[in-house]
């Protein structure tokens, strides 16, 4: 299994944007969240979007009422530039500015006159819509993968040690990530290969599937973002959830990557001394990311060996799920259809990710409601499905 494609990694922005689904943007005070998604490796943004990825993204996100407008009105159909400046309400200078930055990294391209997304941004109501049409195929999957839970549970409680945390601490990492986030989304793409349906991809989409979702009350994903922790030849490694069925945003990690000084505190988590082994500074890093209680470590620390050993299960698990998958995907292409995206976008392949990561989140939302998985607590802590594995699980 390689790391590199089968993580769901958001990218770092939190744009707040207003929340009509016909692309009319208002700005308001009280603003939902519009959040870019990407599907894979975020080194692949430059191959999709261009090498100035990161640099323009940042940019955009420093005057985001001008970004949030301009996302929004394109949200359903293209528009041309006087439509733009005349439904933002902001300065048309801004506008340009903007329109520009998102050409220069392939968001925006001309048809016409007009200007369309080459990404889809998904409103809260067409969200609402996803959800609806895919409801029934959730319940499937999450019924294929309820008959196996159990054969997971036990095969854990054999390979685990003293140590490591009891199933219902760890079930949720198992489960969420390294079956539906892990293989059965890896055995969706692969079916998606040798079955044709990538054919739906554009070239672009085929490299880095992304898409933007708007943070509305019908707003359900899910994925997880990964960290990686190197100290000679080992390595530890962080996982968190961060889907939408938990209302939780991700902590932030990614402002700890490469940091050497975080990696060492990884390491001294993870060893005999724990938490008694970590200085003051050390001690309120893990505070500021809500990790500590009363002195304690609030997240499992797990090796990496007994959920190695759940691979090969989990593998056989998710492509079980996945054919349910293909026994169904006429209701994703019937989707994408009758979306409005289908009239704009050069493929259905970004269209497609969001699908399957909405059905990520009916698919445990059903198997929690069913007890299969433990519940999740309320009100969801920011530390809730945080996991260090000491050791690496996927080569």
């Amino acid at each position: 299994m390689s790391k590199k494609k089968n993580f769901s990694l958001v990218c770092l922005l939190f744009v707040l944007v207003s929340i009509p689904c016909n692309g009319a943007a208002h700005p308001s005070d009280q603003q939902p969240q519009l959040i870019f998604w990407n599907v894979g490796n975020p080194d692949d943004n430059d191959a999709r979007f261009g090498v100035d990825f990161s640099r323009v993204f940042r940019e955009l996100y420093q005057d985001q009422v001008t970004l949030d407008a301009v996302l929004l009105i394109l949200a359903e159909e293209p528009q041309n530039m006087a439509q733009i400046s005349n439904k933002s309400g902001v300065n048309a200078e801004n506008v340009n500015a903007v329109m520009s930055k998102l050409i220069s990294i392939k968001m925006l391209r001309k048809i016409g006159d007009k200007y369309a997304l080459t990404v889809p941004v998904i409103t809260d109501m067409c969200m609402f819509s996803i959800k609806t049409a895919l409801t029934p195929m959730g319940k499937k999957v999450a019924s294929s993968v309820k008959s196996k839970v159990v054969e997971l549970e036990n095969l854990y409680n054999q390979m685990k040690s003293a140590a490591d945390p009891a199933w219902e601490i760890v079930a949720h990492l198992i489960i969420d990530k390294f079956l539906v986030d892990g293989s059965f989304h890896r055995a969706v793409n692969i079916l998606e290969k040798s079955r044709g349906a990538q054919r739906q991809y554009s070239e672009d989409q085929r490299t880095l599937p992304a898409f933007f979702l708007e943070k509305g009350k019908h707003f359900s994903t899910f994925g997880t973002n990964w960290y990686g922790f190197p100290n000679g030849d080992e390595q530890q490694e962080i996982y968190v959830l961060h889907g939408g069925v938990f209302d939780r945003f991700d902590i932030p990690l990614n402002k700890y990557r490469g940091d050497k000084k975080f990696s060492t505190l990884v390491y001294k988590l993870t060893s005999d001394g724990g938490i008694n082994s970590l200085s003051r500074q050390e001690r309120e890093t893990l505070a500021n990311l809500q990790w500590l209680e009363n002195n304690r470590l609030r997240i499992p620390i797990v090796n990496a060996k007994p959920i190695k050993s759940l691979l090969p299960l989990l593998e056989d698990i998710g492509k079980e799920a996945a054919e349910v998958v293909f026994e169904n995907y006429d209701i994703i292409l019937k989707s994408y259809k009758n979306s409005p995206y289908a009239k704009f976008m050069e493929g259905a392949g970004d269209y497609i990710q969001v699908c399957y990561h909405i059905l990520f989140s009916l698919i445990i939302d059903r198997l929690v409601k069913e007890d299969v998985t433990p519940l999740i607590p309320e009100p969801v802590p920011e530390y809730f499905g945080v996991y260090i594995i000491k050791g690496r699980v996927l080569e």
